[in-house]
């Protein structure tokens, strides 16, 4: 069976780039299964499937990577010594790529049968894009439609410079989920995520990649939902969020937002870039850097009882085992 899949994918892909792509996973077999065939159903032929599974403690998830590289000759799986946290994780499969171009797949999310296709096409169609996404169809944790999130600024928009597009990436969809476009992979290794200073926190580390990435070309929407986004309790950005008090997220915004505008503010069409982002940044910077200071300044003003009680709300929360993100 797996010669058959092999011969049928040779004849049509001699003359396809290859696209390689990466699934995170930790401790999600039922939908990693579901991850993996609609990786494996693309209508793009010429693919490699990387599964990089970060140390799961259950029983199921080797089995299904077994059984699934046995069948597809395409997929190639690794297995973490130890849990080495999402991002290193990311970052581990994108320089494991042999692929002309790399995109990830969550291991709770699902790709459309043309979903590739259309992004190498829209690759294809101009040589400077650096990254092509699209639409996001959300599920809930049973597969049932909650709706689309669209990126209607970004779908091919006649910007006079790059700085316009940073822009709408950034702040017309704050939500934005290029993170999972298709990247020139050369390009998206010249861009590393950043570990933060204040800890070393999953979130907020694909603002500074994206900052780059479109400090180096283009990136564009493409005006179809390809990808199924599933919003669910365990989901990596509720877990995140989880496992950090409010002032712990107030800090990582305010760095991270500073790490954007710094890129901004280098890359070219400079004057444009620091133009755009002082005006569209200025309050998201500012305001979550005045608020730390206020509420370090309470003490002054408020009894010693109602100071305990703020000061155990912002506290970190602690956390399960099974929170470690994938």
């Amino acid at each position: 069976m797996k010669n058959k899949i092999q011969n049928n994918i040779h004849c049509h892909t001699t003359h396809l780039p290859l696209v390689s792509i990466g699934i995170p996973t930790f401790n999600r077999p039922e939908l990693l299964r579901q991850a993996l065939e609609s990786a494996r159903s693309q209508t793009y032929p010429n693919l490699e499937i990387l599964v990089s599974d970060n140390e799961s403690t259950d029983a199921q998830t080797s089995k299904i990577l077994t059984e699934a590289s046995a069948i597809d000759f395409r997929i190639k799986t690794y297995r973490q010594k130890k849990n080495i946290g999402a991002t290193a994780n990311f970052e581990f499969l994108l320089n494991s790529a042999a692929g002309d171009f790399f995109t990830w797949l969550a291991d709770d999310d699902v790709l459309h049968p043309t979903c590739i296709e259309l992004l190498v096409a829209a690759h294809k169609q101009n040589p400077r894009l650096v990254c092509a996404f699209s639409d996001v169809t959300i599920l809930d944790i049973n597969g049932h439609s909650l709706g689309t999130m669209k990126h209607d600024a970004l779908k091919f928009s006649p910007y006079k410079s790059r700085a316009e597009k940073m822009r709408a990436t950034f702040f017309s969809n704050p939500k934005c989920q290029a993170t999972y476009g298709l990247f020139r992979t050369t390009i998206a290794r010249q861009c590393p995520f950043e570990k933060s200073a204040y800890k070393n926190m999953a979130a907020g580390a694909e603002y500074t990649f994206l900052a780059r990435m479109a400090s180096l070309g283009d990136i564009v929407a493409v005006p179809h939902a390809l990808r199924s986004y599933r919003r669910h309790a365990n989901c990596t950005y509720i877990i995140c969020h989880r496992r950090h008090s409010f002032l712990d997220q107030l800090i990582r915004s305010f760095e991270y937002g500073l790490r954007v505008l710094n890129i901004a503010i280098h890359a070219e069409d400079s004057v444009r870039l620091r133009f755009l982002f002082t005006m569209h940044s200025i309050v998201r910077l500012v305001r979550p850097s005045l608020l730390i200071l206020a509420c370090s300044k309470l003490h002054i003003f408020l009894p010693s009882s109602f100071s305990s009680v703020l000061k155990a709300i912002l506290s970190p929360r602690p956390h399960n085992q099974s929170d470690l993100s994938f």
